[in-house]
């Protein structure tokens, strides 16, 4: 079996799009972590399956796999490069565009090229229990523990993030029963910037993570928030709807094939 993919980036948080649309195939957990070894196969963060939308509104819906194999609620940078892939092969030409996700629906709009998405507020999450003694090792301060389509662990630091040993506090707070599941972020204010950090489940760290962005401008009490990754900037907006728009750039980096191990 040879399946087609399309793999983007946006601030190096990378991902396999695939439209199922005019096509079928099925994946297992296995073949989806094969795929994304970065040394014996093609490497991703996350993959991301265009289908037909569920909701009458709706142009599509998506679905999204972790490198490990498992299913994600969400991912904002790799709905907004399934859009630009949408754009780009001529699934749709329209503007502004209504996906379907695990819980809940995002609109995206396109402008001049660049891909904005508009999602509702994160919904706050019951304070994990033992989480501020955790959080205490490293000097760390809890912010919030919120769902956006995934959940969301947000640590604030008085140092710049890249002095917080990321792999070790995210088995700690990955050995919490709340968390398990979680992306974990930590991250330092100045002002109306935010330095970022995070582990996302089921990945590890990321250069970039959309739904972390989203999820801090829901819990800081700014409008406007610019907020730098190690792989980049994104940039955040609260509106009187009780949404937020995340904009920054994605990039088309190749179209590959791979084919499935015969048994």
């Amino acid at each position: 079996m040879s399946i087609s993919f399309s793999k983007w980036h946006a601030n190096g948080n990378d991902f396999l799009i695939a439209e199922l649309l005019s096509k079928d195939f099925s994946l297992t957990k296995k073949q989806i972590s094969q795929i994304a070894d970065r040394n014996k196969g093609i490497g991703f963060d996350q993959l991301i399956l265009i289908l037909p939308p569920r909701r009458p509104k709706s142009d599509f819906a998506f679905k999204f796999f972790n490198s490990d194999g498992t299913q994600a609620g969400n991912c904002l940078n790799g709905s907004r490069c399934a859009i630009a892939f949408i754009h780009k092969i001529g699934l749709s030409k329209k503007d502004k565009i209504t996906v379907d996700i695990k819980n809940r629906s995002n609109i995206f709009t396109i402008s001049n090229r660049l891909v904005a998405t508009e999602s509702l507020l994160p919904v706050s999450l019951k304070k994990p229990a033992f989480i501020d003694r955790h959080l205490a090792l490293f000097k760390l301060n809890y912010l919030g523990f919120v769902d956006i389509g995934n959940k969301h662990l947000i640590a604030l630091s008085k140092e710049h993030p890249n002095s917080i040993d990321l792999p070790i506090l995210d088995k700690k707070i990955r050995g919490l029963k709340d968390c398990r599941e979680a992306n974990i972020s930590v991250i330092q204010k100045k002002k109306d910037r935010i330095l970022i950090r995070t582990s996302e489940n089921g990945v590890g760290e990321t250069l970039s993570c959309g739904s972390a962005a989203a999820s801090v401008a829901g819990l800081v009490d700014e409008n406007t928030l610019v907020i730098f990754s190690p792989g980049g900037t994104l940039k955040t907006s609260r509106t009187k709807r009780d949404t937020i728009i995340l904009q920054g750039p994605t990039e088309h980096i190749m179209e590959c094939i791979w084919e499935a191990k015969k048994k």
